[in-house]
């Protein structure tokens, strides 16, 4: 993504009994990120795992 560019990433995962998830993201931006990532483990036995990497080169001049 650009440099004048502001991102927002969602992703949302619902899990199951005795069910697992497994998160691998990246995201790679000259801009803003903003991510929000939501696993939701319903029952018993549901499990999840992430891994995210964020690289992002924004400057932000001192006032």
């Amino acid at each position: 993504m650009g440099k004048n560019t502001t991102a927002y990433l969602k992703r949302v995962a619902w899990v199951g009994r005795d069910a697992k998830l497994d998160w691998a993201m990246g995201m790679l931006s000259d801009g803003k990120i903003l991510a929000d990532y939501d696993s939701d483990l319903y029952v018993q036995g549901a499990r999840a795992e992430m891994n995210v990497i964020a690289i992002s080169h924004y400057y932000r001049r001192p006032a």
